[in-house]
C-alpha cells in the first residue's frame, strides 16, 4: 500500500483484493480495510451524496402537496414576477405593502390548498389538477416580492417553460422545483468536492430532511443553503492551502452577496468568511486594496438592494402595527431586556428549532418519526467532532463573531416584525430552517480530534444519517398526506 500525503488528508491507493482465502475471508478483509479508512472515500463522497438524496428530492418533487412549504405560494408569486422580467416590486411605496403582477391563478391554488389542507391527496390532488394558467396578471401582496430575484431564476425559468407548454399549476410547480433541485444538488455536490476538510459535515447538512425539503421547492432556501456551503467549501479550503486563488475570493464575494441581499443577517457569516481569506494574504497594498474592494462590494448590493426593494414596506403580521423603529428604540432604551428576550426564547422554543434544523415538514406540521431525531442528532454532533480542523485562535473568534452575529440578527429581525411593542418574548416568527446556512461555519470552532478518525467510520455514520434522513422523509410524506403509517 502507498500512501500520498496531500494538504491535510491522505489520498490513498487501494492494494488488490487478495486471491487466497474463501469467500469469508475476503469479506472481513473488505471490511477491515474499510474501518481503517484505507479505502480512499472522500473522492465518491460527491456521488455517494447524490446517490442518496436525489431519490429523496424526486420522491418530495412529485409526492408531496403541491405548495406544501411554508410561504410557497408567495415564493411562486416571486418566482413568476422574475419570470416576466421583473425584478423589482411593480408597487413600492413606502408605508403601502409592496406588490406585484402575477397570474390569478396561483393564488385560486394557494385558496383551495388552504381549503384542502389536511385532506389526502388521493382526493384533493385531483382537483389541484385542475387549476390551469389564466393569463390575467392582479396586483397582488406577497412578502416575498422584495427577495433578491437571482436566487428566483431556476424556479422561473422553469415557470417559463411550463407556461410556454401549457402545463397545469401542479406540472408547473413540478418543473419550477425540479430545476431548483438540479441546481442545489449540483452546488452542494461541488461543494463537497472541493473542500479540503469538513467534507461529511457539509455532506449531512446537504441531506438532512429540512434542507431537501427546501431543495424540492421553489422556496430561495435551497439556493442559500447551497450557495452558504460553497462559500463555506472555498472558504475552508483556501486555509487549508494557505492560498487565496482570485476565483476563490470572487466566489465567496458573489456567494456571499448573495446570500446576504436576499436574508441579510447572513452578511455577518459572510464577511467572516472574507476576514479569513483576507487573514491568509500577504499583507501588501495591493492586496488590502483588493480586500477592501471586495469588502465593498460583498456589503454594498445587499444594503443598496433592501434600500431599493422597499423591503422595510413589508408587512409580515397583519394583527401587528408596531413600527419596527420603534422596537428597536424599546430595545435601545431597555438594553436588560435583551437578555430576558434570548432566554424567554430558547426556554420556550429551543427544543422546536432543533427538530426544524433536522426537519419538520409540510407547513411545519409534519414531524419526524421520534427515532429519525435521535439517530440523526447524534450523526450531526458525530460527525461535527470527527470534521474537526485545526485553525489559529484568531480566526476561530472571527468564526464565533460572525456565526453568533447572524443568530443575533435572525432573532432580531424577526422580533421587530412579529412581536408588539415592548413584547419581552419570546421572539415570534424564527423558523429552524433560517439557520441551515450559516450552520456549516461550526466546523470552524471545533478542534481536530487528537486521535485519527477513518475515513470508514466517517462514510458509515454518514451513510446511516443519509438513508434514514430519507426513509424517514418518505414515511413522513406518505403519513402526512396519503393517511398511511408506515412505522
Amino acid at each position: 500500500m502507498t500512501n500520498v500525503k496531500s494538504g491535510d488528508q491522505s489520498t490513498a491507493f487501494v492494494s488488490p483484493l487478495p486471491r487466497n482465502g474463501n469467500f469469508g475471508f475476503q469479506v472481513h478483509w473488505i471490511l477491515n480495510r474499510m474501518v481503517r479508512g484505507s479505502t480512499y472515500f472522500p473522492r465518491f463522497l460527491p456521488l455517494l451524496y447524490l446517490a442518496i438524496c436525489v431519490p429523496t428530492v424526486l420522491f418530495l418533487i412529485f409526492f408531496r402537496q403541491p405548495l406544501g412549504n411554508p410561504d410557497e405560494t408567495s415564493h411562486v408569486a416571486r418566482a413568476y414576477q422574475v419570470s416576466k422580467g421583473v425584478f423589482l416590486t411593480e408597487e413600492a411605496v413606502p408605508g403601502l405593502h409592496p406588490k406585484g403582477m402575477v397570474d390569478e391563478a396561483w393564488f385560486l391554488l394557494g385558496s383551495q390548498v388552504n381549503k384542502r389542507r389536511f385532506e389526502t391527496l388521493d382526493t384533493a390532488l385531483p382537483v389541484f389538477q385542475g387549476f390551469a394558467w389564466t393569463g390575467k396578471d392582479k396586483l397582488r401582496r406577497f412578502n416575498s416580492s422584495v427577495y433578491f430575484p437571482a436566487v428566483f431564476f431556476p424556479q422561473a425559468v422553469g415557470l417559463k417553460v411550463a407556461r410556454a407548454l401549457n402545463l397545469n399549476l401542479v406540472q408547473s410547480l413540478q418543473l419550477a422545483s425540479l430545476l431548483n433541485a438540479a441546481i442545489c444538488l449540483i452546488a452542494i455536490a461541488l461543494a463537497i468536492h472541493l473542500a479540503a476538510a469538513g467534507k461529511y459535515f457539509l455532506a449531512l447538512i446537504g441531506a438532512l430532511p429540512m434542507t431537501l425539503h427546501q431543495i424540492a421547492s421553489v422556496s430561495p432556501d435551497g439556493i442559500l443553503i447551497a450557495g452558504s456551503l460553497l462559500m463555506f467549501s472555498l472558504t475552508l479550503t483556501a486555509l487549508m492551502k494557505s492560498k487565496v486563488r482570485p476565483s476563490t475570493l470572487l466566489g465567496v464575494v458573489v456567494l456571499g452577496a448573495l446570500t446576504a441581499a436576499t436574508k441579510l443577517p447572513y452578511l455577518m457569516v459572510a464577511l467572516a468568511a472574507l476576514t479569513m481569506l483576507w487573514w491568509i494574504e500577504p499583507q501588501r497594498g495591493r492586496f488590502i486594496l483588493k480586500y477592501v474592494i471586495a469588502c465593498m462590494a460583498m456589503v454594498s448590493v445587499p444594503l443598496i438592494w433592501t434600500k431599493i426593494s422597499n423591503a422595510g414596506a413589508v408587512k409580515h403580521s397583519l394583527l401587528i402595527h408596531t413600527n419596527p423603529a420603534d422596537q428597536l428604540a424599546f430595545l435601545l432604551t431597555h438594553p436588560l431586556e435583551i437578555p430576558n428576550l434570548a432566554f424567554s426564547t430558547l426556554y420556550e422554543l429551543l427544543d422546536s428549532y432543533l427538530a426544524q434544523i433536522i426537519g419538520v415538514l409540510g407547513w411545519l406540521d409534519a414531524p419526524l418519526p421520534s427515532a429519525a431525531y435521535i439517530i440523526l442528532g447524534l450523526g450531526f454532533v458525530a460527525i461535527l467532532l470527527m470534521d474537526g480542523i485545526s485553525l489559529q485562535p484568531l480566526l476561530r473568534w472571527i468564526t464565533f463573531a460572525g456565526f453568533t452575529s447572524s443568530v443575533a440578527l435572525i432573532f432580531l429581525s424577526l422580533y421587530l416584525i412579529w412581536n408588539p411593542l415592548g413584547s419581552r418574548g419570546p421572539i415570534e416568527g424564527v423558523q429552524g430552517r433560517y439557520f441551515l446556512p450559516i450552520l456549516p461555519f461550526l466546523v470552524f470552532l471545533i478542534p481536530k480530534p487528537k486521535l485519527p478518525i477513518s475515513e470508514g467510520l466517517k462514510v458509515s455514520v454518514f451513510t446511516t444519517c443519509g438513508l434514514v434522513g430519507g426513509l424517514a422523509t418518505v414515511a413522513t410524506i406518505i403519513k402526512r398526506y396519503y393517511g398511511v403509517a408506515m412505522f
